[in-house]
């Protein structure tokens, strides 16, 4: 199992919210295939990837320029953020809004953020031990 540094998953968690994010305001059709989602089914799709995407960045640039309990604060909100995504993505699949196949892939996206937040701040499956941390 990968095991990572409070400051290795914090360095992971920034670049993934700051690709994501990009992606998602950019090019919000290319961020709807990779969810496995047709963007030309659902042309109104575009907004909310672009929202999801500025919220992205957003979360990003604050662990970014963050340290000690400011830094935690918004550790702690991107992993209940993220948990929210899982949730949403698990009800949406049972819903039939979006494929069983985007649900899971989604779902799993949203549990790998969460668990690199808690990493980020030194808990969870994901977490390493150090000296320095």
């Amino acid at each position: 199992m990968i095991a990572l540094t409070r400051r290795q998953a914090r360095i992971t968690m920034i670049g993934v919210r700051f690709t994501v994010g990009t992606i998602s305001w950019f090019l919000p059709a290319v961020m709807a295939r990779i969810m496995l989602i047709d963007p030309k089914s659902n042309p109104a799709l575009s907004y909310p990837l672009q929202l999801f995407g500025a919220r992205d960045v957003l979360l990003g640039i604050l662990i970014l320029d963050s340290q000690g309990d400011a830094l935690d604060q918004h550790l702690q909100m991107g992993v209940v953020i993220d948990l929210c995504d899982v949730a949403a993505s698990g009800i949406a699949g049972l819903k039939g809004q979006i494929s069983k196949r985007s649900a899971i892939l989604c779902f799993c996206a949203g549990l790998v953020g969460a668990s690199l937040g808690a990493a980020a701040l030194g808990k969870g499956p994901l977490s390493r031990k150090t000296v320095a941390d």
